[in-house]
């Protein structure tokens, strides 16, 4: 076998390993193998490694290596870059004229005919050049490898369907961006490696084949990856480049010898982004359009034609994903025309088969990673399309937003609560635009419309909503307006929700400076709930029922029925940790005014579990299983504290010391701190002295530092378990027990929890004792298993299932 002339910048095949392709390679040559297929297309995005598995299946097939089971059936193969013929197209010439296509399929011809060393092809025309190739392949089986085809699909497609309709022995195998549309084409998809999960641990994350191969480049680069102290930079920075092999060899190059760490290199792509990252050091036979992200993008951009090409720019308006809807009220030629906005699904439609947007399992639409995004942008950037464009977005999500504000309040609620939380990347592009072009009022309008939605507290988004306010507030130089009052009752709500009862402080009292110079601010209903919530959850007034009640009538008045009803909610929250005696008068009231929505229907049924009011029965386990199915981030957290307070005045004192411990842990992931809100810490410091009281110090020591140690899936697990036990026994004993119940001997449990017989028997003695089971010995097994599927349904609880004592 001949060998094919190699483009001077291209790599030299097997010098780096291939991770995660498994997969991918056993569809190859599933489909080239043992089916025979004629035309197979590797299709993914920039940089995803097509190139590298067609050259990893190129090399196998030169080495006439066992593939899949049997010998390689070609007779020859060869590699045909054609990146440098798709350079020395004209640019910007989409779509290509008659004479520009005819001289590209000339050149691709002469790339073939060359890469198989046919000497004696002659003439100039692509008639000739094909003519050559078919005397030389003379039925010998050829697989013929065409790279880099995305600039050159309509040229590659005419020649590929000639060539395949000429030789019945030829197989054909492309890389592209886009598919070349050719009947009887296969596609292969080639997709981004899997990246590890936010705030995975260092194991975890090196199980990922993203991580893998990032640290083997890392190591390649001469960066000491066993000597790596801040993981934490390594997984975001691994998250960061979506997978994308290209984008994790760039990274990995960053990290030059004894120079820069993880932490550094993540620091500065914060600032700049992954558009402009390159080679740090000059690389020898790397292809242009590898050698920086930009280059990579840019072969992308000249495969659009002019339109598509506006559409990219324009859709970087959005800082994340994107309905259909929104792309045509952004994008389309006259938003208020059908026609126009129904052009824009079209050219996405387009733009998906150019691998520059994907759809995503919801619907919705995203460029398909952040450089694509950031190269939109800077190209808009400037343009005398830019303006009208931000403003048209901030037109489009102030109306959907205020829409949401409107009619949050009924059995839609949930709806309204995803499609604001969907919607947050595209409320940061707003308010950065108003704070940018100092519409200030426009912000605070967009802002506090979302904020009343309640997103920020279902999904646990406080800090996000806690920056656009302070970014609006400081931006904000014009005279004391109603608008900037709203925002810092917002503002105070989510701190004081957040326990940072100091900056909540801050805000009430700017609100007081500025209420004189407002006409009517001081009745604003918004001013008379934040007050109330601010004096009620830190226990700093006995004003504070009769403002919120105050702040009811208002939004009443004012049609605002869910505002309305979070007066009601705080008012009965409050009432029922302070044990006030119109507590259960409250609560009552806050039930019937919380409608069909929902998530404040669960809110309601919490309050029947406060201090203040008489326990029937203990409902918490139920409304946690409903909010965990809701998707509920914030509400839980609560619910976990309250399940304490409750288990105490239950009498179940190690279990509620369990779920103390669990309070910490979810605060701390949560953001929701009670020590702000001294009501709560009041009551929760009450509970732990009754608990210390009736089990001592350490038993409660011990059982909230095990609840520290929970993970959130098992919080969750032992919040919904029944009151009605209260886990009498150690997480060693309850080992035991759940191997009784698997039906092991003695003898064997003590083989499997490194132990002896007798201490088992003796063991089960006292367990016998402690749940209060009649029989001993071998005859108090039956009741022991009734006892364990009686009280733990679903297996082995938490904390037990890793004993090993």
């Amino acid at each position: 076998m001949g060998t094919p002339e190699r483009d001077p910048h291209r790599c030299i095949s097997g010098l780096t390993s291939l991770v995660g392709r498994t997969t991918a390679l056993d569809e190859l040559r599933q489909l080239l193998i043992r089916d025979g297929a004629r035309l197979v297309t590797l299709h993914g995005d920039g940089g995803v490694g097509k190139t590298r598995l067609a050259e990893e299946i190129f090399r196998e097939i030169s080495a006439k290596e066992d593939l899949a089971g049997q010998a390689a059936p070609f007779d020859d193969a060869a590699v045909v870059p054609l990146a440098g013929v798709a350079r020395n197209a004209e640019a910007g010439s989409l779509p290509r004229s008659a004479a520009e296509r005819e001289r590209l399929e000339v050149s691709i011809c002469q790339e073939i005919v060359a890469a198989l060393e046919i000497h004696r092809a002659a003439g100039k025309t692509v008639d000739d050049l094909l003519r050559a190739f078919a005397e030389h392949l003379a039925g010998r089986r050829l697989l013929l490898v065409l790279d880099n085809c995305e600039l050159l699909t309509d040229e590659v497609a005419e020649i590929a369907e000639c060539l395949l309709a000429d030789d019945p022995e030829l197989q054909i195998l492309t890389t592209s961006r886009i598919p070349l549309n050719v009947h009887g084409e296969y596609l292969v998809q080639v997709r981004p490696l899997a990246i590890p999960d936010r705030g995975a641990s260092r194991d975890a994350a090196a199980r990922t084949d993203a991580v893998r191969l990032f640290c083997d480049r890392a190591a390649a680069a001469g960066s000491r990856v066993d000597g790596w102290t801040d993981w934490p930079a390594v997984v975001d920075l691994v998250r960061m480049s979506g997978g994308v092999p290209l984008v994790l060899e760039l990274l990995a190059a960053q990290l030059v010898v004894g120079i820069r760490t993880p932490t550094a290199v993540l620091h500065d792509l914060m600032e700049t982004g992954l558009l402009k990252l390159k080679y740090t050091r000059g690389r020898r036979r790397i292809p242009p359009h590898h050698s920086m992200l930009e280059a990579t993008v840019t072969v992308s951009w000249d495969a659009c034609d002019v339109a598509q090409q506006r559409l990219w720019c324009q859709l970087s308006t959005f800082a994340g994903s994107f309905t259909l809807a929104a792309a045509g009220a952004v994008c389309a030629e006259d938003p208020a025309a059908p026609a126009t906005r129904r052009h824009v699904g079209v050219m996405l439609e387009e733009l998906i088969v150019r691998s520059v947007v994907t759809r995503t399992d919801s619907g919705r639409y995203v460029l398909r990673h952040s450089w694509l995004r950031d190269y939109g942008e800077q190209r808009l950037l400037g343009s005398a399309e830019e303006r009208i464009l931000r403003e048209r977005h901030y037109t489009w999500i102030t109306n959907l937003i205020a829409t949401a504000a409107r009619s949050w309040f009924g059995p839609r609620e949930l709806h309204w609560l995803h499609t604001v939380h969907d919607e947050l990347p595209s409320i940061d592009a707003a308010v950065r635009w108003c704070c940018d072009t100092g519409q200030i009022a426009k912000g605070y309008e967009l802002v506090n419309n979302a904020a009343r939605v309640r997103a920020q507290f279902f999904y646990a988004k406080e800090y996000r909503f806690t920056e656009w306010y302070k970014n609006l507030l400081t931006a904000d130089t014009g005279p004391p307006s109603t608008e900037r009052i709203v925002a810092l009752c917002m503002l105070g709500f989510i701190c004081i929700a957040t326990g940072n009862k100091d900056h909540a402080l801050a805000a009430l009292e700017e609100i007081d400076d500025l209420i004189p110079h407002v006409q009517g601010a001081a009745d604003h209903p918004a001013v008379l709930l934040f007050r109330g919530i601010y004096l009620g959850l830190t226990d700093s007034g006995g004003q504070s029922l009769d403002l919120l009640t105050a702040a009811a009538h208002a939004f009443d008045l004012a049609g605002d029925q869910g505002s309305r009803q979070m007066a009601f909610l705080v008012r009965a929250l409050v009432a029922g940790m302070m044990r006030h005696p119109m507590a259960e008068v409250f609560t009552k009231e806050a039930i019937t005014h919380a409608g069909n929505s929902p998530w404040a229907a669960m809110w309601t049924r919490l309050l029947l579990a406060l201090p203040g009011m008489p326990i029937a029965d203990d409902d918490l386990p139920d409304v946690m299983e409903s909010l965990i199915a809701m998707g509920d981030a914030w509400e839980t957290a609560w619910l976990v504290l309250i399940r304490a307070l409750v288990l105490v005045r239950l009498g179940k004192f190690r279990m509620a010391a369990h779920m103390i411990g669990c309070t910490a842990t979810v605060q701390r992931r949560h953001g929701v701190i009670f020590d702000g809100m001294i009501l709560f810490k009041r009551r929760l410091d009450e509970a732990i002295t009754k608990i210390e009281h009736r089990i001592g110090r350490k038993a409660y020591a011990d059982a909230y530092r095990r609840g520290q140690t929970l993970s959130t899936p098992e919080i969750y697990q032992l919040a919904t378990r029944p009151a009605a036990f209260d886990e009498p026994l150690s997480p060693h004993q309850l080992r035991i027990v759940s191997l009784v119940a698997q039906q092991l001997t003695n003898r064997e449990i003590a083989t499997r929890l490194n132990s002896t017989e007798s201490a088992i028997t003796q063991a089960l003695t006292r367990i016998r004792k402690r749940i209060l089971l009649p029989g001993k010995g071998r005859n108090d097994r039956p009741a022991l298993v009734a006892w364990f599927r009686q009280n733990y349904p679903h297996g082995l609880p938490v904390g037990a299932a890793h004993d090993s004592a």
